[in-house]
């Protein structure tokens, strides 16, 4: 791909950091356009981990390490010695093996854990195993964690018993008419099925949380934890998606840029 026009555009310093330390030409970077340079090294550093990234994944952001943290927070205060992980549409599995690997590092074997990764895109779903493969799969307890991956839309192949205690999802969430807004290196590069939510870019979400409920998926008082979009707020939800409040006690958080992002639900008993 070439670059836009004859002017070349100027590197920043974490481009010209990535480069360096892999030892790739800026000269050739540069031809590719607005390419990320996460897709150009297939590499990027996230939560601890340096996961392969291609084109058939999103690039995590740094807020996304945001969700681990409010992930491990649950995990360590949660009483149960047995837990249920469900990531949803997992792409390079970059939330739930930071998850991983930080409950490795921590310690928290005294607890059972089970993971169960999810992803509709086959090729994705191989670049999720891939990293789990060279990261971890040969350093954790696997006597303590266990992990498994299944290609499913959603939660089409997702089979109760036993239930989740907690699941995770970054589920694409900008509203169709705003993805043209994207910048190029965005929506010329990685993958519209990871960024585009429809009409109100909460479709999929919807649909995920309608499957945990009609599928009983969801253990008592279950924690859901989603990034969704700044505009998916107390009154949009109320507004269009009123069941949520009867099954869940619901919460926003705002994320280190104090902007609007994540969604806690907790199931209510009963």
């Amino acid at each position: 791909m070439s670059n836009h026009g004859n002017k070349q555009r100027a590197l920043s310093i974490y481009e010209k950091q990535q480069l360096l330390k892999y030892g790739l030409s800026e000269a050739e970077f540069l031809k590719m356009g607005e390419m990320p340079v996460e897709y150009f090294t297939g590499r990027v550093d996230f939560a601890g981990l340096t996961l392969e990234v291609n084109q058939d994944v999103l690039i995590p952001r740094i807020e996304s390490e945001e969700l681990v943290d409010q992930a491990l927070d649950f995990a360590k205060s949660c009483p149960k010695q047995q837990l249920r992980i469900l990531e949803i549409a997992t792409g390079s599995g970059a939330i739930a093996l930071a998850l991983i690997n930080k409950i490795q590092q921590l310690n928290y074997l005294t607890k059972s854990w089970e993971f169960v990764l999810t992803e509709i895109s086959a090729p994705a779903l191989a670049v999720a195993k891939k990293n789990y493969q060279h990261l971890l799969a040969k350093d954790i307890n696997q006597d303590k964690i266990k992990v498994k991956f299944i290609l499913s839309n959603l939660l089409d192949e997702i089979k109760p018993p036993p239930p989740f205690d907690l699941v995770l999802a970054n589920l694409p969430y900008i509203p169709h008419s705003a993805i043209k807004s994207l910048g190029a290196s965005v929506k010329e590069f990685e993958p519209p099925m990871a960024l585009d939510g429809g009409e109100t870019g909460f479709s999929l979400i919807a649909s995920a949380l309608e499957q945990l409920l009609e599928k009983q998926l969801l253990a008592d008082e279950a924690t859901v934890i989603l990034e969704t979009y700044h505009l998916h707020d107390q009154r949009f939800i109320r507004r269009n998606f009123s069941f949520l409040f009867t099954q869940f006690e619901i919460q926003f958080i705002k994320d280190q840029f104090n902007r609007q992002r994540f969604l806690h639900l907790k199931k209510i008993s009963g």
